[in-house]
């Protein structure tokens, strides 16, 4: 098409934006070669001098905002000695993890106030834009749109397309649509084109949106086909029922083809993004098996509160009627929990609800999620057989003293692993449960390494339990060289936000938590170092647990 028509019609669409304006929302319808070694016995205590107090200059831009980070915030000069171009790496490539030690340890950093890493951003790269993603990748849509607000006038206008993103994830479609055309006269970029088709869409202006659609068309940009599709059917043209795929999903286009009652598959919900899992589930609108399956996956990425995935557990069981998927048979098991004529059919229910959840999302999802039902039961030496599987629930999900009632209900042979256990969540009870057979000697490794991360005094004869090829095995540990070596010096010098994300780089594998006992602990080990002590007890406890130790 000539440039004067292309022109024309993006004046004209443009128009129509701007006609709209009075009347918004008035028709809506809806692992590389290490480097030198690291000690298995790191210092486990700050060296002298380490950590200072710092006269602080006001927060930065990029690290303001009004957040508040679950239990005590980092001290306010957490990024001191740290480059901001090194934040923006480590924030850059913080991983999506089903881990909730980790989850939580970034929610630490990224909702902690304070002065804001000193120099110029890495290339490429924005402070401010990187913790924001970070956040809303988490679930926290306020604390993201926090972050945006704060930052000043002169600074704001890359963040308007993730500004869009946070408003539409929120369900704030007017305040995403409003700035959708107040852009769109400014920029015409296939972003904002695309986004103003999807506000048409939602607005029930068919006739807009396809014309938008059609001009992206014929200027070559990408195809969109959810657009396409949710567009197609709003129109009353042929499109496909199901959508299985999307290029480049975002809030929304999702909610566009909800609003088109179009089906999303099963495996297009577990590849979306935490943050756009999270859209799916909290869209009334949704058929009632698809926000359930987008609340597992929401939920297991932190994205979703458990007692929010309990609550849509409860209000979508029935409302799922004949409708199929693993997510509604866990939501029918929850939802039954509570209607146990007796304390031992709950826990039965619990715990059947629990063991399946567990295999697909995770211990500590499905721990947190029966916590209160194993609460409110007293232990009853009835209960002996299944006292082992609810003590475990209960640490995972940090119940640790009423954890300690169960334990007594367990037989000696198997209440060794559950010391352990313990002792890693608080570090009371024995701290020398160590291996007793050598049954038990594959995982011993692991318990003597988050043992002497912790700073626990380790015998010389646990060494000495250890089956030979221990001592001889080679391999290279699941963690980046770069991340390692930085963890180790941010640690060594009291670096404490950086420390913080180079742990979370180097205890994952592949978004998992790691198995390797020697990359777990330099990551508890680096964060006992700055003094992160909670956050390095719940990471050697999830590592333990993951271990079934």
């Amino acid at each position: 098409m000539p440039a004067s028509r292309n022109s024309g019609r993006r004046r004209a669409l443009a128009g129509f934006a701007a006609a709209g304006l009075a009347l918004l929302f008035a028709g809506a319808v809806l692992a590389q070669n290490l480097g030198p070694p690291i000690p298995l016995y790191p210092e486990t205590s700050p060296p002298a001098g380490s950590i200072t107090s710092q006269s602080l200059a006001p927060p930065a831009a990029g690290w303001s905002g009004g957040t508040t980070p679950p239990g005590k915030p980092l001290p306010a000069d957490f990024w001191h000695g740290t480059p901001r171009a090194l934040a923006d790496i480590l924030l850059s490539h913080l991983p999506t993890t089903p881990s909730p030690a980790l989850q939580r340890l970034e929610r630490r950093v990224l909702l902690s106030q304070g002065a804001a890493p000193e120099g110029a951003d890495a290339p490429g790269l924005d402070l401010a834009m990187l913790r924001a993603k970070a956040l809303l990748r988490l679930g926290e849509v306020k604390a993201a749109r926090a972050v945006i607000d704060a930052l000043p006038e002169e600074k704001r206008e890359p963040s308007w397309p993730l500004y869009v993103e946070v408003a539409a994830i929120a369900g704030k479609l007017d305040r995403a649509c409003h700035t959708v055309r107040d852009r769109i006269h400014l920029d015409q970029g296939v972003f904002w084109q695309r986004a103003l088709v999807g506000c048409q869409g939602l607005e029930g202006k068919i006739g807009q949106a396809r014309l938008g659609l059609q001009i992206l068309a014929e200027e070559k940009t990408p195809q969109d086909d959810g657009l396409s599709t949710a567009v197609d059917a709003l129109a009353g043209r042929p499109a496909p029922k199901t959508v299985d795929r999307l290029v480049n999903p975002d809030p929304l286009a999702l909610r566009l083809l909800v609003a088109a009652h179009r089906q999303l598959s099963p495996a297009l919900i577990r590849s979306l993004r935490p943050e756009l899992a999270r859209t799916v589930a909290l869209d009334d609108k949704a058929p009632a098996a698809t926000r359930l399956a987008g609340a597992e996956r929401a939920a297991r990425f932190g994205a979703l509160p458990a007692r929010r995935l309990a609550a849509l557990y409860k209000d979508l069981a029935g409302a799922a009627g004949s409708e199929g998927g693993p997510a509604v048979v866990h939501a029918r098991q929850f939802a039954a929990i509570e209607h146990g004529a007796v304390p031992a059919d709950r826990l039965s229910r619990a715990l059947a609800f629990a063991g399946q959840l567990g295999r697909v999302s995770g211990l500590g999802l499905a721990a947190r999620l029966v916590a209160p039902q194993l609460r409110a039961i007293n232990p009853d030496p009835t209960f002996a057989g299944s006292a082992l599987t609810a003590a475990r629930l209960l640490i995972a999900a940090g119940h640790i003293a009423r954890a300690r009632r169960w334990t007594e209900l367990v037989p000696a042979p198997e209440r060794r692993g559950l010391s352990l256990l313990l002792h890693l969540a608080d570090g009371s009870g024995a701290a020398d449960a160590q291996p007793a057979n050598p049954a038990e000697m594959a995982h011993s490794v692991l318990s003597l390494a988050l043992f002497a991360a912790l700073g626990e005094r380790v015998a010389p004869a646990a060494w000495v339990g250890l089956p030979p090829p221990s001592w001889t095995a080679a391999g290279r540990p699941a963690a980046s060289a770069v991340s390692w070596l930085d963890l180790t010096e941010a640690a060594r010098a009291g670096r404490v936000g950086e420390t913080a994300l180079a742990a979370v780089l180097v205890a994952t594998s592949n978004g998992a938590l790691s198995t390797d006992p020697v990359v777990l602990h330099a990551a508890v080990a680096g964060l006992k170092r700055v003094g992160l002590d909670d956050d390095a007890r719940r990471l050697a406890l999830e590592a333990a647990l993951a271990a079934s130790l």
